[in-house]
């Protein structure tokens, strides 16, 4: 008998595609009281932590909660250009109207950052992901630990 009926990929409870789904764990602010906890610390935020610990998925959600208009900037890690890649999905103009969400700042480099910055200063928000605080005041750092992890390989492979 086969097992490889069995073992298919899309059979695979760890596969990408469901991990990816996974929301993130730990944060239960509504929309009002992310945008004034934003505010307080002057508009202009990071999500830290290191590759991993739910950036990306908190950034996602966010950009569901926060008012609108909201545009998610996303850069990949193996991005040649990543300054251009990031200007090339801002709105033209950015007002003061727009929150600006940025997915792995930190491939932006400092001159490429403080162009970015310029760009959105009109922006009535910005959040960023990153690994290492500093850039940005730190609106969460996020992180895992082996309680987290269980808990999602349950929900995953339940038994």
């Amino acid at each position: 008998m086969s097992t490889a009926a069995s073992c298919r990929p899309a059979d695979n409870p760890f596969a990408a595609h469901r991990v990816e789904h996974l929301p993130y764990r730990g944060w239960a602010l509504s929309g009002r009281e992310l945008e004034r906890r934003i505010d307080a610390l002057g508009g202009k935020v990071a999500i830290v932590g290191p590759k991993g610990s739910g950036k990306t998925t908190l950034l996602e959600e966010l950009s569901d909660r926060l008012e609108r208009p909201t545009v998610l900037v996303r850069i990949q890690g193996s991005d040649p250009r990543p300054y251009r890649t990031a200007i090339r999905q801002l709105p033209d103009p950015v007002t003061p109207l727009h929150t600006i969400l940025i997915d792995s700042a930190g491939q932006l480099g400092a001159l490429g950052w403080r162009h970015f910055l310029t760009r959105t200063h009109h922006a009535r928000r910005l959040v960023a992901t990153l690994h290492r605080p500093g850039r940005l005041p730190a609106l969460v750092n996020c992180s895992t630990d082996l309680t987290l992890l269980r808990r999602l390989v349950r929900e995953l492979a339940p038994a």
